[in-house]
């Protein structure tokens, strides 16, 4: 990403048409124009592994329908259970105790991707694992992220070797990588978009969109700094389509279709609670009423649509860096950090 000095930013805004809530357009920086207007958050709670957490380091968070909290640890996966945490490792059948990320699949079963294990699934009703690797087809063993589309199936990102498809009534994988068109082998983030279209961050190859046929990729410089970065660490699509990716030392890009919107992080200037918490984002999650969270190096952020609200350790946050972000159905907030996981509701 290209540095400017403060006297080149301001030649460059000048002269661009603002959009309606106090940002610029595609390619340029994007400000909140007045305070904050984001829904305040109350105060936070935190579980560390005195609390009986598996470790302390959170990557990884899912919810499921009936409110059951999953966190998924670089030492084995953790379940709330009313006040306390039922901790499963690879005794208990996980194909590793290196959990990079979790997920909601088909009928309430929980998805857990490892770092270097490949990828296990769990039936809370039979209670019993599954495990499956690169010798079952699927694209590589350190799966960053799985996302569930609108037909049950389930995607898989695979830092080692692509994308793969998998339908639990079909029993098979379907693997794309470069040799499939698909533009790079190293996939960080996956988000499926209402219209059932998915989207993919790259390590280092920018944003890919699949509408099933085709694969589109989006780069730095194609969108000619639309998306921020080419290293796309999380990924978020709204109920309208709106693609919002937090990416690694660019901060965060919104593209709706037709105009990229950037949105840089805080760099030690003016009120952090106002803007973006870095230009260094791990995490994304979703409201269901469209509100966008962004896990970083300093905090977590909401965005409402027209305004920005960051928090971290000052407001009650057990740690700065913002790891994993899971919302429930009752607006509960959960933060995975380096140190335990936070947890807050949103204030009526």
């Amino acid at each position: 990403m290209k540095s400017f000095s403060r006297w080149q930013l301001s030649f460059l805004c000048l002269g661009l048409s603002l959009c309606l809530s106090g940002c610029v357009s595609i390619g340029k920086v994007a400000r909140d124009l007045g305070r904050f207007t984001a829904t305040p958050v109350s105060s936070w709670s935190s579980y560390t592994t005195a609390d009986g957490l598996a470790e302390r380091h959170v990557s990884s968070i899912a919810i499921d329908e009936t409110g059951t909290v999953w966190l998924g640890t670089w030492d084995g996966l953790s379940r709330l259970e009313g006040e306390n945490w039922i901790t499963y490792t690879i005794e208990d059948g996980l194909a590793g105790n290196k959990i990079s990320s979790l997920a909601i699949g088909p009928y309430g079963a929980l998805w857990v991707g490892t770092d270097g294990d490949g990828v296990s699934s769990y039936d809370a009703q039979t209670q019993t694992w599954m495990t499956y690797t690169s010798a079952d087809g699927l694209a590589g063993t350190r799966v960053w992220d799985i996302a569930l589309g609108p037909e049950n199936e389930l995607w898989f990102a695979a830092l080692d070797g692509g994308i793969s498809r998998y339908h639990p009534k079909e029993g098979r994988f379907i693997t794309y990588t470069n040799k499939d068109g698909f533009p790079g082998n190293s996939v960080w983030s996956l988000a499926v978009a209402p219209d059932g279209t998915l989207w993919a961050g790259m390590n280092g190859s920018g944003l890919v969109h699949f509408d099933g046929a085709d694969w589109v990729a989006y780069t730095a410089e194609s969108t000619q700094g639309g998306l921020s970065s080419d290293l796309v660490y999380a990924l978020v699509v709204t109920p309208e389509n709106v693609v919002w990716a937090g990416t690694w030392n660019g901060g965060i890009s919104s593209f709706d279709g037709e105009r990229w919107t950037y949105y840089p992080g805080f760099r030690g200037a003016g009120d952090y609670r106002t803007q973006p918490n870095s230009n260094n984002i791990y995490s994304a999650a979703l409201e269901p009423n469209g509100a966008v969270w962004f896990g970083g190096i300093y905090g977590v952020s909401r965005f409402d649509g027209r305004g920005w609200r960051t928090y971290h350790t000052n407001d009650g946050l057990i740690e700065m860096h913002g790891y994993s972000l899971g919302i429930a159905k009752d607006g509960t907030i959960w933060v995975g950090t380096e140190n335990g996981v936070s947890r807050s509701g949103i204030a009526e």
